[in-house]
């Protein structure tokens, strides 16, 4: 984002014979200020329904909202994603686990938003609620979820700065410092799919109920012109244990820590910088035997690389 014109001697418009002002050395270069904005209170309901018409009791929910793409506007933020609901519930006929996914479109009004500006998107589900509203026995539930989203947009605007000048009239003293400027090398929201095996603990699970993962980003860091977000997905496994010799069987769990590592590709090479990164999760899929499990999760993360230069200016 920087730009640099080199100008030897300009003399300003208003100077005369007698009164000659030039600036020697000046830095055009493109600067930014952050907008954000929130909409808050996005509301969502639909209803859970068990496919074999078993009467369910919820036991544990959850709910989680994910963004997949952004775009800027003349005067608003188009955000698309996705929020999924899962409940853990008792059936007649033991476990069953309910899941719904509701699209999510929304536009975030920001008027300092025009087309082309560098956008970032970050969403969450801050209450959910689960009920059954008939108040009888029945395979369908009921929920309610509110959700937030926080919008920030990056205003480009080009300024310049002297890097150095002289007056032929007056004796002058003139000072320098270094400023660190700042430019945006890339923004944006992207998705990648993470696949991992990982050793089952003694083969206690013999099937998998339910799981709660979490992603937790470590490091975000440039080699090169990629820039590299690392860290791991923890979270537990819930299953139905061995069968006994009478058929009955336990609940047991397994922590698991999966790591990931995601890269992308920036276009150049950026040697100082900042990074803000964060790293939301999507579907998770578990399957395995008494040995192994086999985990497949989408993550979503967002980032902003800021690039860094130093310059002596007037």
């Amino acid at each position: 984002g920087h730009k640099r014109e080199q100008i030897q001697e300009r003399i300003t418009p208003r100077s005369t014979a007698d009164e000659m002002y030039l600036e020697r050395d000046i830095l055009n270069t493109e600067t930014f200020e952050i907008c954000k904005c929130s909409l808050d209170n996005i509301r969502m309901s639909d209803t859970l329904e068990s496919s074999d018409n078993q009467t369910t009791k919820p036991l544990w929910c959850d709910a989680f909202l994910v963004i997949t793409d952004t775009k800027s506007q003349n005067g608003s933020v188009s955000a698309r994603g996705k929020v999924q609901v899962k409940c853990v519930c008792q059936g007649n006929e033991g476990i069953v686990v309910l899941t719904k996914e509701l699209p999510l479109a929304e536009e975030i009004e920001c008027e300092e938003c025009k087309a082309g500006d560098s956008v970032r998107v970050e969403g969450r589900c801050v209450s959910l609620s689960i009920s059954n509203e008939t108040g009888e026995d029945s395979n369908k539930l009921f929920f309610d979820i509110c959700c937030e989203l926080e919008c920030e947009v990056l205003k480009k605007y080009p300024c310049s700065l002297t890097r150095d000048c002289y007056s032929t009239k007056y004796e002058t003293e003139v000072t320098y410092c270094d400023k660190e400027l700042y430019s945006v090398a890339k923004m944006g929201n992207t998705t990648f799919t993470l696949s991992e095996t990982i050793k089952q603990k003694n083969g206690e699970i013999a099937e998998i109920i339910e799981k709660i993962a979490t992603p937790v980003l470590e490091k975000s860091e440039i080699k090169g012109s990629k820039l590299i977000l690392s860290g791991k997905i923890s979270g537990a496994i819930l299953g139905k244990g061995q069968p006994r010799e009478d058929g009955s069987y336990e609940y047991v769990s397994q922590g698991i820590d999966v790591p990931f590592k995601y890269e992308y590709d920036l276009g150049k090479p950026i040697k100082e910088h900042l990074i803000r990164a964060g790293v939301d999760i999507g579907n998770v899929a578990l399957s395995g035997d008494g040995e192994k499990i086999n985990i497949t999760a989408e993550l979503y993360p967002a980032f902003t690389v800021y690039e860094k230069t130093r310059e002596r200016v007037l």
